[in-house]
């Protein structure tokens, strides 16, 4: 399930050079190698927490547990989850690059075809 967290207690956080996309509506904080440890909480944590900034509608559309967490009034006072880099969700037990993979299914630019995969131009990211 998706977190939220306080970025600024990090050292070393980058935004994610593709996926850091202008006008996205949704802030996600992707913190490798964790499991029930908090990123924010974590001070082994130095390298490889990237920020994200995307289009919710993907993942409202596809994922029932985004929708959840996106559709949830927030707490009085407090920000909506993911809505900017202070109240991003986190993603948990994968990489940036992993994670940049699975959005490319979404932002490829070979989806114009019925199988993207097989167009001519369309190459799986590396």
């Amino acid at each position: 399930m998706p977190h939220s967290t306080n970025p600024e207690t990090f050292n070393h956080v980058q935004r994610h050079s593709e996926y850091y996309i202008e006008g996205g509506d949704l802030f996600l904080l992707v913190c490798p190698w964790l499991s029930a440890i908090s990123c924010a909480n974590d001070a082994f944590l130095q390298v490889d927490n990237t920020f994200f900034r995307v289009h919710s509608y993907f993942l409202k559309r596809d994922s029932t547990k985004f929708r959840e967490e996106l559709e949830a009034a927030p707490e009085p006072g407090k920000k909506r989850k993911g809505s900017e880099e202070s109240s991003a969700i986190q993603i948990r037990e994968t990489t940036p690059d992993e994670f940049a993979k699975f959005l490319w299914v979404y932002y490829n630019r070979c989806n114009n075809s019925i199988f993207p995969l097989l167009h001519a131009n369309c190459k799986l990211p590396s």
